[in-house]
């Protein structure tokens, strides 16, 4: 696939890595992080805080649960 897939591969690992720490270590973030994520990097900025608040609270089988609806916020 060539190199510049495989940096923003690994820069994404990087990423996601790096989030998942600070996820960890600071509680107060847990809605921050992922409406950053999903916001801005992600780029679906619509959705509503009461959904980003939702997802954040479901396990893996919840979100998994949902089928399609909202796959584009929680995957």
């Amino acid at each position: 696939m060539g190199a510049a897939y495989d940096s923003l591969a690994k820069a994404n690992f990087r990423l996601k890595r790096s989030l998942s720490a600070v996820w960890h270590a600071q509680p107060e973030r847990h809605f921050d992080l992922p409406n950053w994520y999903v916001a801005k990097w992600s780029g679906v900025p619509s959705n509503k805080e009461e959904t980003i608040r939702t997802y954040i609270g479901q396990s893996e089988d919840e979100l998994a649960g949902r089928g399609a609806g909202g796959v584009a916020t929680w995957s």
